[in-house]
């Protein structure tokens, strides 16, 4: 239901105060006249007065309709590229709304969703954590219906990812404090989804990919913190950091399970299922230090759907050749390990490794002459290095994959 509509169904229950005829016409107008200059020129290029606000709504500050009327000059200042002013505008409209309809009335969830896109535009990334956690709030106290908040779950929980990666937080303990929230913003969501659609509706595999996501960097955090902090650590605070990393590896495993168990009832190609799924768990293994479990289930993936002709599992014929070359690690959606590769010929940087049976990258050297800084370069060496690889596999065998170079173009960081 649109936001208009949703004010007008609202409104009709309120008794209307006496609007002065003039400002609401001179309103209308100016807001007819901005929707033309939109359809007429380049966003970019519109130039809204600075005294648009006190123009359109001062002769009536308490309308009960203008908090729909900021909305509206907000969406159009926010289309104008005045990120700024359609900030300010659209906190005045959630204020309007707040005291016309409620603290928590379910009117405001897209003028504040409107204010948070200016946000992001602005890098004001502080704020914007600020706004969703306000955000989350209102969706909490208005949203009816178990679709509707796993949906604003799922988005709160996306925004912690994109706020983990952005380095919002200022220590490993609050890293862990938003991953964890994360993790339980998936599963909230989960288990709604699950109530309203049933266990078995694919649309629980975007919770259930947000929860492996979510335990990939967990384990990453952990690990890191094991590693640095290890020799700080008394031995019960350490015992009890692998142990949770030995849970979270667990819980991983069960994850990828119930994924498999979605996807084989919903795929027409009941193989490739099952090759996605062996490999999202040999991913998991290997990102875990599994490097041996890892091997067989990678290799495991490659047969899926052969018969088996031979006691020795390794000389099953004709594997399916479906990992030709190496790959970072997660490949999940909303997990970049490092930064999007270009064709050598459109690259200021070139960066040559090999990639061991293990997954890891070893020979990493630069390989251009241009004149990208060699702090740059350094940097993504640094990065390479450090990245975990899914291996190669050629006729269903790890091999060590050498001589492979990736592009970068460094202009568009």
């Amino acid at each position: 239901m649109s936001f208009s509509i949703l004010f007008k169904m609202q409104y009709k229950q309120i008794i209307l105060r006496k609007l002065n005829v003039a400002a609401q016409t001179l309103a209308l107008l100016i807001l007819a006249s901005i929707a033309n200059m939109i359809s007429a020129q380049e966003s970019a290029n519109i130039q809204l007065p600075n005294d648009i606000v006190p123009k359109v709504f001062g002769q009536d500050a308490y309308s009960n309709t203008r908090g729909e009327n900021l909305y509206d000059l907000g969406l159009t200042q926010q289309r104008a590229n005045e990120h700024e002013k359609a900030v300010n505008t659209l906190r005045q409209a959630t204020h309007m709304v707040r005291v016309n309809s409620g603290l928590y009335s379910l009117l405001q969830l897209p003028i504040i969703e409107a204010e948070i896109e200016s946000l992001m535009q602005l890098n004001l990334f502080e704020e914007v954590d600020i706004r969703q956690n306000y955000l989350r709030r209102i969706q909490a106290k208005s949203l009816v219906g178990n679709e509707k908040i796993a949906r604003g779950l799922i988005r709160q929980a996306e925004w912690q990812n994109k706020a983990y990666h952005l380095g919002l937080d200022q220590n490993d303990e609050e890293k862990l404090f938003r991953l964890v929230d994360m993790l339980n913003l998936y599963r909230v969501a989960l288990t709604n989804l699950e109530e309203e659609l049933g266990e078995y509706s694919p649309t629980l595999l975007e919770p259930l990919h947000g929860i492996l996501k979510t335990q990939y960097l967990l384990t990453g955090l952990i690990s890191k913190s094991i590693g640095v902090y290890e020799r700080n650590l008394s031995r019960f605070e350490n015992d009890g950091a692998r142990a949770y990393r030995s849970q979270n590896y667990k819980q991983g495993k069960y994850v990828i399970s119930a994924i498999y168990d979605l996807e084989k009832n919903t795929s027409n190609n009941p193989i490739q299922a099952t090759q996605n799924s062996l490999t999202l768990l040999a991913d998991w293994m290997l990102w875990n230090g599994k490097r041996g479990e890892a091997k067989r289930t990678y290799m495991e993936a490659t047969r899926a759907g052969l018969t088996v002709t031979n006691e020795d599992f390794e000389e099953t014929p004709v594997p399916a050749e479906i990992f030709p070359v190496p790959l970072p690690l997660p490949q999940l959606d909303g997990l970049k390990p490092l930064p999007d590769t270009v064709a050598e010929e459109s690259a200021d940087l070139l960066i040559s490794f090999d990639i061991t049976k293990t997954g890891r990258a070893i020979n990493v050297k630069r390989q251009d002459n241009s004149n990208t800084e060699d702090a740059v370069a350094r940097k993504i060496i640094r990065l390479i290095s450090k990245t975990r690889f899914r291996p190669q596999l050629e006729f269903g065998e790890v091999v060590i994959a050498e001589g492979i170079t990736y592009g970068f173009d460094t202009s568009t960081w």
